[in-house]
Parts: structure tokens; sequence; C-alpha cells
């Protein structure tokens, strides 16, 4: 392991001073050499990255680390055996643990930590860079930051890419374009409700239903900002569409039983007497008491309990497609 200094060392990017979202990059002095290029990767990537340039002790200071890292996005160590040594690193680790920052811990050797840090690492999804080549490292930086990183407009937008690609509305699930029209309007379907934001948690079940010719719908109106069911135009739009479905799903997260438009949805479920299905996606602290009552005698699937093979099968099983 190199013992660079970080006084010594032409660092490509400069330590973030503004007032936008950044990443607090925390690492032993004696890594800079090894630490710095990588903070070159973050910049391709559009991240503000924030460090300690200056590793003289008279010119720490905890306050001012402790607020930076307080006001960081997200916290990202690079461990080595240096850092497992360095009780600066040892306090950033702390007290980004403390303060509830999300971590991305990168492994630039095999490295041992001590107990104290390993609870709290071991808690987190590490990049072992030194058993990656740059392409995977790049990719793999590329996603978690991405999901980190990407403004809500961004998001939006791409979860609205997710949904025109997996609109289904043909008898063979064939995908269709805005502008295309189905020959097929009086097949059964299934009446997908979950809130828009769940899309990476319900994505494999559109892709399963779509890969047995399953046709389904649910709410293609992607307003983000809009969780207001007043609009009475889509009230009727949404209540054909239950009234007509042969089975009504409803994905439980702490996202959907907080949207009205989603409540609005099992209501008219409800009020139309629709088999229904409910898919737990995640675990939720309590389920409203007017819906509880109507989903006593229900199918219930805990998805986030399952693993994807049973969950498959129990799934198209309470469809009835098994």
């Amino acid at each position: 392991m190199s013992n660079g200094n970080a006084s010594n060392f032409n660092n490509p990017v400069e330590s973030y001073e503004g007032s936008e979202d950044y990443a607090y990059v925390s690492y032993s002095y004696k890594d800079a050499d090894i630490v710095f290029p990588n903070l070159a990767v973050f910049n391709k990537l559009g991240v503000h990255v924030f460090y300690n340039e200056d590793p003289s002790k008279e010119n720490y200071s905890p306050k001012c680390n402790a607020t930076k890292i307080k006001n960081s996005k997200i916290f990202i160590p690079f461990l080595t055996s240096n850092a497992a040594f360095s009780k600066i690193c040892h306090k950033d680790i702390c007290l980004a643990s403390l303060y509830g920052i999300p971590f991305i811990p990168i492994y630039l050797e095999e490295t041992n930590l001590d107990d104290g840090l390993n609870l709290i690492i071991e808690e987190e999804k590490p990049i072992f860079k030194y058993d990656l080549s740059d392409d995977e490292y790049y990719d793999m930086c590329k996603e978690e930051l991405n999901d980190i990183f990407l403004s809500e407009k961004e998001k939006e937008s791409k979860m609205v890419r997710l949904f025109k690609n997996f609109f289904v509305t043909g008898k063979k699930a064939n995908i269709l374009d805005s502008d295309q029209e189905s020959d097929n309007s009086d097949a059964e379907f299934i009446y997908m409700s979950f809130s828009h934001e769940d899309i990476s948690l319900v994505f494999k079940d559109l892709q399963l239903l779509k890969s047995n010719e399953i046709y389904f719908k649910f709410d293609e109106e992607i307003d983000f900002n809009k969780n207001d069911e007043s609009d009475l135009e889509w009230q009727d739009e949404i209540k054909t569409l239950i009234k007509d479905c042969s089975f009504f799903v409803f994905y439980l997260s702490e996202k959907s039983l907080i949207s009205k438009r989603r409540i609005f949805e099992c209501n008219c479920a409800i009020e139309f007497e629709k088999p229904i299905c409910l898919v737990h996606i995640e675990e939720v602290d309590k389920i409203p008491f007017a819906l509880e009552i109507h989903f006593d005698n229900k199918a219930v699937i805990i998805k986030y309990e399952m693993d994807w093979k049973e969950y498959e099968t129990e799934y198209l099983k309470s469809l009835g497609l098994q």
C-alpha cells in the first residue's frame, strides 16, 4: 500500500465548498495517491465531493468536519489497512452512522476492520474495487451514485420511460406506442394499483405478466407531484377500468397507503366486489382501519419476505394462473 500524502500529491478534483448536494469522502491521508484518482471518477459522473485536503493536524477542525458529514448526501469511506488504523477515519465513519447518512464503502484492498467498524460497515452495500476492472468499477459507482444524486425531475423522467416501455394493452402483451390502439379491447385484464414511486419494486412483476402474455392495466397518469383524487375525469376513467377488470392487485407500501389515488382505486375495487390480491412489497407500520376490514379475507402475499421463485409461484397462483 502506498504511503502518499495529500499535501504533495496533485489532486485532479478540488474539494467542493458550494451549496449543492455532495458526497463526503473519508480516507487515510497515507492513501492520497490511490484515493484521489477515484475522485475524478465521481467528478465525471457529475458528483461534487468534499474531502479534507490538508492532512496537517493543526488544520483539522473536528467541528467543521462533523458539519460537513451531517450535511452530505452520501458518505464514501475508502477502506484500506491505513484507514483501518486511522483515528480520523474511525470518527468519520461513526459520525456518518450517527447522523444516518447513506454509505458506499469502497475497499481498495482486502482490509480487516475492528468489531466496532464492522458492525457499521456490514450493514452497507460495499464496492470491492480491488476485484473489479476499471469499467466494472465505473458502472457500479454510476449505478449507486445515480440513485442518490438524480434530481427529482430526472428520477421522474426515468420512471416515465419505464412506464411507457411496460404499459401493456394487447392480448399477447405487446408494448404499444402512445399512438397505437389495441384490437383486443374486450380482453380480460388485471388492474395493478401501486405508487408510481415504487416502480423499482413492481417492475419485475410487470415483466412476469408480460412474459406470460397476461393483459394488465394501471393508472397511466405519471404525475409524481399530484396526489389528489378529486379530478372527476380521472375518477370516471379509473372507475370504468376497475369495474371492467377481472382481478385487482394492490401493492402495499408506505407510499401507496398515503396516496389518495391508490386508496381511491382500492375503494373502487371494494365497491365493485372485485377479487383482490394484496402484495406487501415492504413492511408497513399500519393499514388504515377502513381498508383493513375489507382486506380480511383477501389473498395476501408478503413479497419482501420471499425469494423470487417462491414469490413468482405464489403470485401466479393467487391470480388463478397456476
